[in-house]
């Protein structure tokens, strides 16, 4: 019912401290219950400004949430993986570029993962003797403070060349010292963009606001 209205529930995930000499933690909160495609796009820019302004952010991102298979250019799972998840089998995939890993899962409820390969700690690769036997493996991405409900990024059943490709190319990538906007420059750029994407005009939500207006509030909160 929600797909066809194209709703999708976005989930922040960061990596937050509670003290000085303790381990990173995952801190998760639910930005937006219901949001468009358009919301989506606009928290994207806010978080991962890289790949959302990136030639191929829209292509990547409608695979993600609509396609199945190779579609968009992710990585599909293997074909041994449909006796594991007969009716996830066509959703599951991941995509790798220099801004962003991703991975889609789910059949009736679909969940879409995006994070910043620079974020990711370490990766790892398991086969068990069924996978081996078909010639495939799992990738498993480690992040700061485990930065998903699951704690990894987990991309299941892709083929064993292409788990391998994608294990390099990700090491290769978090090892990379990464150009980190100083803070006083990301409260200025969500700024301006929470401004540019204040409504105009709009109808009412019930609670007096408009969505348009809780999504720059968002945004503003975040500086």
């Amino acid at each position: 019912m929600w797909r066809s209205r194209g709703w999708w529930t976005i989930d922040l995930i960061i990596a937050a401290y509670q003290g000085a000499n303790e381990n990173a933690r995952a801190v998760s909160r639910t930005l937006t219950p219901v949001a468009s495609v358009d919301e989506i796009a606009l928290f994207l820019r806010a978080v991962l400004p890289e790949f959302a302004e990136s030639s191929t952010a829209q292509s990547v991102l409608d695979a993600a949430m609509h396609g199945r298979g190779a579609d968009g250019g992710f990585l599909a799972a293997a074909r041994g993986g449909r006796i594991f998840s007969p009716l996830a089998y066509p959703r599951l995939g991941a995509y790798f570029q220099p801004t962003a890993f991703v991975t889609r899962s789910g059949w009736l409820y679909r969940e879409v993962t995006i994070i910043d390969p620079a974020h990711v700690q370490g990766v790892t690769i398991s086969a068990g003797p069924f996978d081996r036997r078909c010639a495939m493996a799992d990738v498993t991405a480690h992040a700061v403070g485990g930065l998903t409900s699951r704690g990894v990024i987990l991309a299941t059943h892709l083929n064993e060349a292409d788990a391998f490709a994608l294990r390099t190319q990700l090491a290769a990538h978090a090892r990379v010292s990464r150009d980190l906007e100083a803070p006083a420059k990301w409260r200025e750029r969500m700024r301006n963009l929470a401004d540019v994407n204040a409504p105009r005009s709009a109808v009412a939500a019930p609670d007096g606001a408009t969505r348009e207006t809780k999504v720059a509030g968002d945004l503003r909160e975040w500086q």
